[in-house]
């Protein structure tokens, strides 16, 4: 699996947190509400450090943002905990998005929100997608997400991003979302 490879996805490591989702993390795929959000007062200085971490509000997060926005996909930021602290989509798709908890301070580790593109990117060290079925959780079947690990000067993690859109089962989005 070369590190270098964007977008990857591997059927097995799927697979795999499948298995821990069900046998370890005793997770219930038909879950109403499956995403736990932290309180705005939780997320706040997560938000700040990352936001200098990454080099502030005009940095390369907001470029990319404006790509993703664009393409009427929405991106995400989340720090080492898994925790979303920061989420960019077109006004008309947020309320879409935060229905299905992918909204500021919302969790991602894979404990709670089960197979998701932000867990498997930051435990593999790598990009990796996953597509709307791969989702442990049915609610989350109608999205795809691409997330890659971030690395900050000293080789330490640091969060991940993530671009988050509608599975439409389109290999142009994919491929989009890949790149």
């Amino acid at each position: 699996m070369p590190a270098t490879k964007i977008g990857y996805r591997d059927d097995d490591v799927i697979a795999a947190s499948w298995q821990r989702c069900e046998r370890q993390h005793g997770l219930v795929r038909e879950t109403a509400y499956p995403i736990l959000r932290l309180q705005s007062s939780e997320v706040t200085p997560r938000s700040e450090e990352m936001v200098e971490r990454i080099g502030g509000h005009r940095g390369i997060f907001r470029q990319l943002a404006e790509i993703a926005l664009n393409a009427g996909q929405c991106l995400v930021l989340s720090d080492t905990d898994r925790i979303l602290v920061r989420v960019e989509s077109k006004d008309n798709d947020q309320s879409l998005f935060e229905r299905y908890g992918i909204a500021l301070g919302s969790c991602w580790n894979e404990k709670v929100a089960g197979t998701n593109g932000v867990a498997i990117a930051m435990a593999q060290s790598q990009a990796f997608t996953v597509c709307g079925a791969d989702h442990y959780f049915s609610k989350l079947h109608q999205f795809a997400c691409t997330a890659v690990p971030l690395i900050d000067a000293e080789n330490r993690m640091i969060g991940a991003i993530n671009l988050a859109g509608m599975d439409r089962g389109n290999a142009a989005e994919y491929v989009f979302a890949q790149n």
